[in-house]
């Protein structure tokens, strides 16, 4: 019985241990977390050093679109390191599981003010309506998240985390995603379709911002979209992240000698 009672706090430390090994070194999680953390820091450096420079509008909405992702997937890494890897209790993962749905909504409507900024829309009615319509369809979003839903735990890249079950909020989350993506690739593939200077620098970037937008949209709904594959998710992730960069180079596009 003595022997028991000797080697049971043997068996608490490995098991604390092994615990905090799996927390700390989920490689899935890991390798689909910091990467788009580092990246996407690297994006909002580079962006709000050049709208200090120019004091462009479309600049600070592409910054603040990129750090707004960097927070959403560094909230997500945070759950990972502070969290046990498979905690049952919804009000533990809550605080995180909702900030990262802030950020993320936040990082896509920044993106849309900056595309829309870009794309030169000169009616103004326009595009205060557009504006009037993101806003508050993300005052709702905000709404629905403080006010509290139906969320059931889950397993999402070896660790838990918490979905939708209430099929109204999951199906609004669903539009609001569908629509904050949309709009942007609407706006920039209408001017690209409709511009006459096709040799302009405004054209030259917003051509190249939309290659990178369509793989982001891609990555972020197959991320949304929540895959049961790890390898899955990787994927999604490297779209995201490929996306980012060719928007970055589309933003930051120099013009020849000769050009305007």
């Amino acid at each position: 019985m003595e022997m028991l009672c000797e080697i049971h706090p043997l068996h608490e430390w490995r098991g604390l241990l092994s615990q905090l090994v799996k927390m700390a070194f989920s490689i899935f999680s890991i390798i689909g977390t910091l990467p788009i953390v580092i990246v996407f820091g690297l994006y909002f450096i580079i962006t709000i050093n050049s709208y200090l420079k120019t004091k462009n509008l479309s600049t600070i909405f592409f910054s603040l679109s990129f750090l707004a992702t960097t927070l959403t997937y560094t909230v997500w890494g945070l759950r990972v390191f502070l969290l046990p890897q498979y905690d049952p209790h919804i009000s533990n993962l809550l605080p995180y599981w909702t900030s990262a749905y802030l950020f993320a909504s936040l990082s896509l409507i920044f993106l849309d003010f900056a595309c829309i900024e870009l794309s030169g829309i000169e009616n103004k009615r326009i595009k205060q309506i557009i504006y009037s319509i993101i806003l508050i369809t993300y005052s709702i979003l905000v709404a629905i998240l403080f006010i509290g839903f139906e969320v059931e735990i889950t397993t999402f890249m070896d660790v838990s985390d918490l979905s939708i079950s209430n099929i109204f909020v999951y199906a609004y989350f669903i539009l609001l995603l569908l629509f904050y993506l949309t709009l942007p690739n609407i706006v920039f593939i209408n001017y690209i379709r409709t511009s006459i200077l096709k040799t302009s620098l405004t054209y030259k970037k917003v051509r190249t911002i939309e290659m990178g937008l369509s793989l982001f949209t891609i990555g972020t709904i197959l991320d949304g979209a929540r895959f049961p594959s790890n390898i899955g998710i990787l994927i999604a992730r490297i779209l995201i992240m490929i996306g980012g960069l060719i928007m970055l180079i589309g933003f930051t596009f120099k013009p020849r000698a000769k050009e305007d």
